[in-house]
C-alpha cells in the first residue's frame, strides 16, 4: 500500500512551505498544484531540502475553479498507480491545513484497518485557530468529519455542483477517525474565501446560481466585463471597485447568506476601511481599530 499527499496552493509563500516540511515526509509521494506560478516556491520545490521528498509538482494558471484544479491531482493519481500497480490512499489538504502528528505517524496503519473494514475514505476533525489582525485568538474543535483521506480507484474525478464531491466507481463509505487538523487562518482570509465561495458558488450549501441575488450580483459584474474571480479580486485589493458593485456590497451587508455579506466586509472593513465611515466601532465584524488596512488576506 502507498500513500501519497495532495496539495493546493496559491502564492502562499509561508503557509506552503510550513505545510510541505509537515507532511511530505510522512508520504510515498507528494502530488503538488501551484496555482498561478509563484517563482519563490518554484525554487523551494526545487531546493536540496526538498530534493528527497519525492514531490510531483504542477504548475497552472487556469482560472479559479476548485473542481478543475483538483481534477489535476486525480490525473497524477491515475499515472501513479499504473507507475506503481498498488492499492493508493491520499490525502487531500489546503496550506492552511495541518494534520496532527498522531494522525501522520499512523496514515497508513489507518488505511490498512480501514479497508480492513470495507472503509474507502477516513475523515478528520479540523481543529480550526483564527486570528484577527488586532492579535485575538480564537478557536473550535468542529464536529464535522471532512472526508480528506481516500483510497484511490483509477478514473475517480471530482463532481461539480455546491460541495465538492469525489464520483467513485464504488459506494463511499467513510471511517470517523479520532484525529484532527489544524485549520489555522486570519479572520479576514476567512472573508475573502467568502468572495471567492460567493462567485463560484463551490464548498458552501448557501450558494446556488438559482438565486435572484446571486443572478443580480453576476449580472453586474458581467456588466462591467468582470468574468473571473481573480479580476474581481484585483478591484477588492486596488479599491478600484466600480460604485454599483459597493452599493450592492452596501444593500447586502446584512444578508442570510454569510458568503454574500463577505463582499462588503472584505472591502469595506478589511482591504479598504478608510471608504467605509461607518465600520468605526462595528463590533460584528474583526478589524485594526486604528481603521488600518489588513491587506495580507489569502484566498
Amino acid at each position: 500500500m502507498k500513500i501519497v499527499y495532495c496539495l493546493l496552493n496559491r502564492d502562499r509563500e509561508q503557509e506552503f512551505q510550513k505545510a510541505i516540511r509537515e507532511h511530505c515526509l510522512f508520504f510515498d509521494k507528494s502530488i503538488v498544484i501551484l496555482h498561478q506560478i509563484y517563482d519563490e516556491n518554484v525554487k523551494f520545490l526545487e531546493s536540496e531540502e526538498c530534493k528527497d521528498l519525492n514531490i510531483d509538482y504542477y504548475t497552472t494558471d487556469i482560472p479559479y475553479d476548485p473542481k478543475a484544479l483538483r481534477d489535476l491531482y486525480m490525473e497524477r493519481l491515475d499515472k501513479y498507480m499504473q507507475e506503481i500497480g498498488e492499492q493508493v490512499w491520499f490525502l487531500v489538504l489546503d496550506v492552511d491545513e495541518i494534520l496532527e502528528l498522531p494522525a501522520l505517524y499512523t496514515l497508513k496503519l489507518t488505511a490498512q484497518e480501514a479497508e480492513r473494514q470495507g472503509f474507502n475514505i477516513v475523515g478528520y476533525n479540523s481543529h480550526d485557530i483564527q486570528t484577527t489582525p488586532e492579535g485575538t485568538v480564537w478557536e473550535n474543535k468542529s464536529g464535522y468529519w471532512n472526508p480528506n483521506f481516500n483510497k484511490h480507484y483509477p478514473g475517480m474525478r471530482y463532481t461539480p455542483g455546491t460541495h465538492i464531491g469525489i464520483a467513485r466507481p464504488a459506494p463511499a463509505n467513510m471511517a470517523k477517525s479520532p484525529h484532527r487538523y489544524f485549520h489555522v487562518k486570519t479572520v479576514g482570509s476567512q472573508w475573502i474565501r467568502g468572495c471567492r465561495n460567493y462567485w463560484t458558488t463551490a464548498e458552501t450549501a448557501q450558494n446556488t446560481t438559482n438565486s435572484p441575488l446571486w443572478q443580480e450580483f453576476k449580472a453586474l459584474c458581467a456588466s462591467r466585463g468582470l468574468e473571473t474571480f481573480d479580476q474581481i479580486a484585483k478591484l477588492l485589493y486596488e479599491g478600484t471597485v466600480p460604485a454599483d458593485l459597493v452599493q450592492w456590497f452596501v444593500m447586502n451587508r446584512d444578508s442570510e447568506n454569510s458568503e454574500a455579506r463577505s463582499w462588503f466586509v472584505t472591502y469595506l472593513v478589511f482591504l479598504h476601511p478608510e471608504l467605509n465611515v461607518g465600520c468605526a466601532g462595528n463590533k460584528d465584524y474583526a478589524f485594526d481599530k486604528n481603521r488600518k488596512a489588513c491587506k495580507d488576506l489569502t484566498f
